[in-house]
């Protein structure tokens, strides 16, 4: 646990403990009234700290999963108000899933794109997001899974490893540089880094492998590709014009799609989908410039332009909570057909 997540915690006890002694006061009757004074003070002290948007994410995680499902269960029992103890349980139940489930069971995403600059058909990987801080059977299960889907190339957008300390960093790198050289060896890859790598995300590469360091610009068969460095995918001011030639641009954020852009396929991730989506209304958060709803899965975005982001492999780590909700991870597979 985090120390301000200690601190929170002090302070949401605290709020407990006079809620607890000005009891007599309220009645039967106005328990809405008790409870919507307590989830205000916790927000308003959830305010008041002086933390970045993902550790308020975190604590506003904590409001919403432990404690008002505690705070409804007593009040189920003290009140005899059992709709209170169902929506405690509705909470408790979307809490395991976000945590304990969601995260961990990878999909294979699908996607057809047919156009008359292919000579022939060609299936494409995009891994986005692997971002882990410990490598176990998940990551093994992925790469697995890359294997079996036998694309004929793989692009990597970046975030591969995000740990607390330079130490465990070193071993994750270590320990995933085991699992992607092989792969990479086998299958033709492209890569870029993303915002949370440091410079030794390249040696999780094969020398096969092709690099963008500031960009890239060359072929897989008739295929042209670009690939833009984390920095540059974030800015918008390219400028690619359309070719004869089937084009796919690539970097980690989305946002160079917003420039001058002619390729007829630009792929990216960093956005993790928003890692929560909520019905009718998407992600979240994106980090984006991109509008809310190309944030995740495929859009065109011209004619016969397609951007596809990734929700991502892994989580956002440090200060984060650690949960998908209705964005679970996975593994795009691009089924390019000539016609």
């Amino acid at each position: 646990m985090k120390s301000f997540e200690i601190q929170y915690s002090l302070f949401v006890l605290l709020c407990a403990v006079i809620t607890f002694f000005f009891r007599k006061r309220f009645t039967k009757q106005n328990l809405l009234i008790k409870l919507s004074i307590l989830f205000g003070i916790e927000l308003l002290g959830l305010l008041s700290f002086s933390i970045d948007q993902f550790a308020f994410l975190r604590l506003l995680a904590h409001i919403i999963f432990i404690h008002a499902p505690l705070i409804l269960i007593g009040m189920s029992v003290y009140k005899r108000k059992w709709w209170l103890l169902i929506i405690a349980i509705s909470l408790v139940g979307v809490a395991l899933y976000a945590f304990l489930y969601e995260p961990y069971h990878i999909q294979i995403t699908e996607y057809n794109i047919k156009s008359e600059k292919l000579n022939h058909d060609y299936r494409v990987v995009l891994m986005s997001d692997i971002q882990t801080d410990n490598v176990g059977p998940y990551e093994t299960e992925l790469i697995e899974k890359v294997q079996q889907l036998d694309p004929d190339f793989i692009i990597f957008t970046g975030d591969y490893a995000q740990c607390d300390n330079i130490v465990d960093h070193d071993q994750v790198i270590k320990d995933l540089s085991g699992l992607m050289l092989p792969l990479t060896k086998r299958i033709p890859s492209f890569a870029s880094g993303g915002d949370v790598d440091f410079e030794d995300w390249r040696y999780l590469f094969s020398e096969q492998t092709q690099i963008v360091d500031n960009t890239l610009n060359t072929n897989y068969e008739d295929i042209r590709i670009i690939g833009y460095s984390d920095l540059l995918s974030f800015q918008t001011d390219k400028n690619v014009q359309p070719s004869d030639s089937f084009t796919i641009a690539f970097g980690h954020a989305p946002d160079f799609v917003l420039s001058n852009m002619g390729a007829d396929l630009c792929l990216a991730g960093h956005t993790h989908g928003g890692q929560v989506q909520i019905p009718f209304f998407g992600p979240i958060m994106t980090l984006s410039k991109v509008r809310r709803s190309w944030a995740s899965g495929m859009s065109e975005f011209g004619w016969g332009q397609y951007l596809i982001v990734s929700n991502g492999i892994g989580m956002e780590r440090a200060n984060a909570p650690r949960l998908r909700f209705n964005c679970p991870p996975e593994i795009v597979l691009i089924n390019l057909v000539s016609e």
